[in-house]
């Protein structure tokens, strides 16, 4: 492989990402906005909606970041791993402990 496909290659890993970021970013704002001009109504039950929604998009943004930066080994691994927290956020599995004191 040449070295221009390979830049090729990370750069549009880069131009994706950024579209994840901003995507994230814009769906961050309009939930916080719709909480502070109490468009969602206001609760216990809300609070916790919040905080997980806010949670998981800073998750997912962290973690595709972190797979943009394995465009340094190797874009495949980028490729890879972004696949992995794609089929993460789709599947959304919980991993809590499961112990009784």
């Amino acid at each position: 492989m040449s070295n221009t496909f390979l830049i090729d290659r990370r750069k549009a890993l880069l131009a994706y990402w950024a579209n994840l970021f901003l995507l994230g970013a814009v769906v961050y704002a309009i939930w916080a906005y719709a909480c502070t001009t109490k468009l969602v109504k206001p609760g216990k039950k809300n609070l916790a909606t919040y905080k997980a929604f806010q949670r998981r998009i800073i998750q997912a943004t962290t973690l595709y970041a972190v797979g943009l930066t394995f465009c340094y080994f190797g874009t495949i691994y980028s490729i890879v791993f972004m696949l992995l927290v794609q089929l993460n956020n789709a599947i959304a599995p919980k991993f809590t402990a499961r112990f009784t004191a």
